[in-house]
């Protein structure tokens, strides 16, 4: 048997590590600063657990839970319309999915993309 190359071992190691790491997905959750369609920003946390978020000093989001991975729902509120919506956001790479829909009845619906930053 030939002598334990412990210098190989090690180099694999790293290599690995690096690999992995590189490969690592580039959107690590929903907070963050997001531009949306119409040039505002939007600023989304998880507050408790929920996902709460506000655009030109309005906050938007209220109860909205994590339904599924990359997935949430709860009560809305549109910064410009006012009024509260049963909405839905979506993890995207990059970008949340947001979408509103008439309580009650389910549609109609609107959504934009929000691009993170």
């Amino acid at each position: 048997m030939g002598k334990l190359n412990l210098r190989g071992i090690m180099f694999t190691a790293a290599a690995a590590a690096a690999i992995s790491f590189v490969a690592a997905p580039v959107f690590a959750g929903p907070a963050g600063t997001y531009k949306r369609p119409n040039g505002k920003i939007a600023k989304v946390w998880i507050c408790g657990g929920k996902l709460c978020a506000s655009s030109a000093g309005v906050s938007m989001f209220k109860n909205v839970r994590r339904t599924g991975k990359g997935k949430w729902a709860g009560t809305m509120k549109h910064p410009e319309m006012g009024g509260s919506w049963a909405g839905y956001v979506t993890e995207r790479k990059n970008s949340l999915y947001v979408q509103g829909c008439v309580k009650g009845l389910g549609f109609p619906c609107a959504g934009e993309t929000w691009k993170k930053q």
